[in-house]
């Protein structure tokens, strides 16, 4: 029972220290989501970090644009066999083109 409940106050001071209850009221205050699909079938995606970036640019010695992570790609193809994401942030990005056999 000790150890158990030790492990559930490492658990509650990592939350703590991630912010995480900052996080989670952001993302109920704003509505924004990690990731929002659209198109006629939801075939498309668009992610981002906003909300992690906010924070996280309070947490550490950076600005948020250096932590934010943008992204937009979706599912095409007879039988959805193929993907795409295009994502980036300040510096990068990234295009990844799949196909599923």
């Amino acid at each position: 029972m000790f150890l158990k409940n030790m492990e559930n106050a490492h658990s509650n001071i990592d939350s703590l220290l991630d912010m995480d209850f900052l996080r989670n009221k952001l993302t109920e205050l704003s509505r924004l989501q990690d990731t929002y699909k659209f198109g006629n079938q939801n075939k498309g995606i668009f992610t981002n970090n906003i909300i992690d970036a906010i924070v996280d640019s309070q947490l550490q010695d950076r600005n948020m644009e250096d932590l934010l992570r943008l992204g937009i790609g979706g599912t095409f193809g007879q039988n959805n066999q193929w993907s795409s994401m295009l994502e980036g942030g300040k510096g990068w990005g990234n295009l990844n083109l799949s196909r599923r056999f």
